[in-house]
């Protein structure tokens, strides 16, 4: 049962991840040692033995293994996500707070976690300078894309979401991005240092960006031109 759970299974079948395991993680560890590729470079099994029809698994804690980042609350349902230091992404209920599923897809620190305003899917960014999107009712891996940031910080949706806007730590260009097929729409220059938040206007109108530089560029997302400057 969930109660008595310490770890989950985690399955990759066509990008859908879920499962569950009570045992012993070091024990089941290393009888896994013995054929098959890692789900990611940081999974805890890294030579999953075969198993038919699962392209690949892990196991992993229910509990984070270490620093959390990347916190999201859906808009609809009662569900948060956390990432953080171990590159796993998990969902939560927060009503019962009981895991309800752990996604792994990164190989590195997930710093970043955004939903979509209607639910649908989850946006993830992390310092493998990678953005996943995921499904929100599956949990399936539906895109990941580079996003050019050296190390995704922040993500944002637009209102309609069919574009992503991603900034990094280690970059001064923020760069929006077709959701659907990941393909590049814009890149945004302006701020002269890292850019670390980002935030879509409630009217889908605006985009603000917040940066080292202790700037916030709004720009207008129909000319993608800066309207307006706050220092």
């Amino acid at each position: 049962t969930m109660a008595r759970a310490n770890y989950f299974v985690v399955p990759l079948i066509a990008g859908l991840f879920a499962g569950i395991f009570t045992g012993d993680l070091q024990q089941a560890s290393a009888q896994a040692e013995s054929a098959g590729k890692p789900i990611v470079a940081s999974a805890l099994v890294t030579q999953p033995a075969p198993l038919a029809g699962v392209e690949s698994w892990t196991i992993e804690s229910i509990l984070p293994r270490g620093a959390l980042q990347g916190l999201a609350i859906h808009p609809k349902l009662p569900l948060f996500v956390t990432g953080g230091s171990d590159s796993v992404i998990r969902i939560w209920n927060s009503r019962t707070f009981v895991l309800e599923r752990a996604l792994i897809g990164h190989s590195g620190y997930v710093s970043v976690a955004a939903w979509s305003r209607d639910g649908k899917y989850l946006a993830t960014g992390a310092y493998d300078d990678e953005v996943v999107i995921w499904d929100g009712a599956s949990g399936k891996l539906v895109r990941r894309f580079k996003a050019q940031t050296g190390g995704v910080y922040s993500l944002a949706w637009s209102a309609d979401s069919r574009w992503i806007a991603a900034a990094g730590d280690g970059s001064e260009t923020l760069h929006i991005w077709e959701a659907s097929a990941g393909t590049l729409i814009k890149h945004l220059a302006g701020h002269p240092q890292s850019i670390l938040a980002l935030a879509v206007s409630p009217d889908g109108r605006y985009l603000a960006s917040a940066a080292d530089d202790t700037t916030i560029r709004i720009w207008d997302v129909s000319s993608w031109k800066t309207v307006k400057i706050l220092k």
